[in-house]
């Protein structure tokens, strides 16, 4: 990944990102997180949306239906998404609130 254009560094006061859990490479997302608060003017907000899927916990309420889906999630096939559980923290250690 190459880092941001220089002419939108520090321009912008708010940027929103979110559902991009599956463009994270490795489990971590520092190299997005760089070019995303590197956009940011001082001061600024960074919102990040995202599903976490690594926490789901789906139940059917009828076992008649096929639940194949939900039960990829419990064995564990969105585990790679599981730092998204971890955002609170990676946002402090680049010194976001």
């Amino acid at each position: 990944m190459q880092p941001v254009p220089a002419h939108l560094a520090g321009q912008y006061d708010i940027v929103h990102i979110g559902r991009i859990f599956r463009y994270i490479q490795h489990e971590n997302p520092s190299r997005l997180l760089e070019n995303f608060t590197s956009l940011l003017k001082p001061g600024g907000y960074l919102c990040w949306d995202e599903l976490d899927l690594g926490s789901e916990h789906p139940q059917s309420s009828d076992p008649n239906v096929s639940h194949i889906h939900a039960d990829r999630i419990e064995d564990g096939a969105y585990r790679p998404y599981g730092w998204v559980g971890e955002l609170d923290s990676i946002f402090r250690s680049y010194g976001l609130e």
